[in-house]
């Protein structure tokens, strides 16, 4: 098959329990982050599927993104 492009359905059912963590969901069962992708739980961070519905991988990456500097800037040898 060739296609000019790919594009997935967008829609899932998120697996938050497999964390086996009391982490904060949302009314659909996401995971709720502060806007530095911070969990209820002290240093969790999530991102990608499981905080939000748009399913998309740029999305996730730059989620990833702003978790990654979040955790780099919060360890004791890096500036804030």
């Amino acid at each position: 098959h060739r296609f000019d492009s790919v594009y997935p359905v967008m829609g899932c059912h998120p697996r938050t329990d497999v964390l086996g963590l009391e982490v904060e969901r949302d009314e659909d069962g996401m995971v709720r982050t502060d806007k530095h992708q911070r969990t209820s739980i002290q240093h969790l961070y999530a991102a990608g599927d499981i905080v939000n519905t748009l399913n998309q991988i740029s999305v996730a990456s730059g989620e990833a993104a702003i978790a990654a500097t979040a955790i780099h800037k919060s360890l004791p040898h890096n500036p804030r």
